[in-house]
């Protein structure tokens, strides 16, 4: 199974929750590297699989400069910057 298949059974298993998306999104993106590249999204958003608001959160987390980027990698970082990860869901939910 490559990165592509994997986001479009994941989007499939995630479809009504956020947090999941999330979860999924952390596995192949991390402040040291993401490893779903530009064409990987293009298949996946292609697929017909996602809900538009995962889309728009999986564009978005491919970007180092977001909020929901922030919000992915820092989703498995230790409980003591736990906060970021609360105020940053916080502040992107009432954008």
């Amino acid at each position: 199974m490559n990165i592509a298949q994997y986001y479009i059974k994941a989007a499939e298993e995630s479809q009504w929750s956020f947090k999941l998306w999330i979860r999924y999104l952390n596995k192949h993106i991390s402040r040291a590297a993401t490893l779903i590249t530009a064409d990987d999204v293009k298949v996946i958003t292609e697929s017909g699989k996602l809900q538009e608001w995962q889309k728009a959160i999986l564009e978005l987390a491919m970007d180092k400069t977001t909020i929901i980027w922030q919000i992915v990698v820092e989703y498995s970082e230790p409980a003591k910057d736990n906060w970021r990860y609360q105020e940053a869901v916080s502040r992107w939910q009432h954008a």
